[in-house]
């Protein structure tokens, strides 16, 4: 019998921790989205929740978009300063 009490002791004892443990990282969730949200109320002291994650869903679309046009150019540019060389190597190995 003291064995049946000691492993539902040991098993409940597990529950307990991974339920500590749940609660702790809930915890940590909600502090990082009220820190979140005072970062941006920061920025945007007058808009309201709704309005400030459209704004930064917004801006993040637009950073998104911007990247995408500088990657583009990169690699535009990438290929114009490769071409002179190609040609270089071409050149000397005619000569």
């Amino acid at each position: 019998m003291s064995r049946h009490i000691l492993a539902e002791t040991l098993a409940n004892s597990r529950k307990e921790a991974t339920r500590r443990q749940r609660i702790e990282a809930e915890q940590r969730r909600r502090v990082e989205l009220r820190d979140g949200y005072s970062r941006l109320k920061d920025i945007q002291p007058e808009a309201s929740l709704t309005g400030l994650l459209l704004a930064t869903s917004n801006y993040i679309a637009n950073l998104d978009q911007s990247s995408k046009i500088l990657h583009a150019r990169v690699t535009s540019l990438d290929a114009q300063v490769a071409r002179p060389s190609e040609i270089n190597e071409r050149l000397s190995l005619t000569v």
